[in-house]
């Protein structure tokens, strides 16, 4: 199924902008397509996110994300690192656990981070998309088992991204 980014405001009141920084209530726009999973269904996203999915198994589920974000890749790492309760990662272990792949030619570097120990045990597997001036982040978390069961769709989803134009 193709599926295109919608780009509606989110639901709900966002706070005020300062009066010396206007904003626009409008989500950020995706410069590119994908195929979702027949199973993902759309879920509340962040305000930052362009698009938003769940999916479930045995009770058990995992959200996918897609955010336009910046910063610098092992900042990054060891943040999810710490949402899941894994202690933070040399460079070079986390240069050495990450994958490296190309889509729609465009580097993207794939991190898997599973805490299968945790309370309750859960996941992050990230796909970094460097689309020269922009940085995305086609983030998969949650449940552990769940993830395991997404890892085959979410590694499908990421390299059926194609840009416009």
């Amino acid at each position: 199924v193709q599926a295109a980014v919608q780009t509606a405001a989110p639901h709900g009141h966002a706070p005020a902008a300062p009066p010396t920084s206007p904003r626009s209530n409008a989500k950020p726009k995706s410069p590119f397509q994908f195929q979702t999973p027949s199973d993902w269904k759309p879920a509340q996203g962040t305000s930052l996110s362009v698009a938003a999915f769940q999916a479930q198994h045995d009770g058990r589920s995992v959200t996918i994300t897609i955010t336009p974000a910046g910063g610098d890749l092992i900042a990054n790492v060891n943040r999810w690192r710490g949402q899941i309760q894994l202690p933070a990662a040399s460079a070079d272990e986390i240069k050495n656990s990450s994958r490296s792949l190309t889509v729609d030619k465009r580097p993207v570097v794939i991190v898997e981070l599973m805490n299968e120990n945790g309370n309750p045990p859960q996941a992050i597997f990230a796909a970094i998309l460097n689309d020269g001036g922009q940085t995305w982040f086609i983030k998969l978390s949650g449940d552990a088992a769940a993830a395991k069961q997404e890892q085959s769709n979410f590694d499908s989803f990421v390299q059926s991204i194609r840009f416009e134009g």
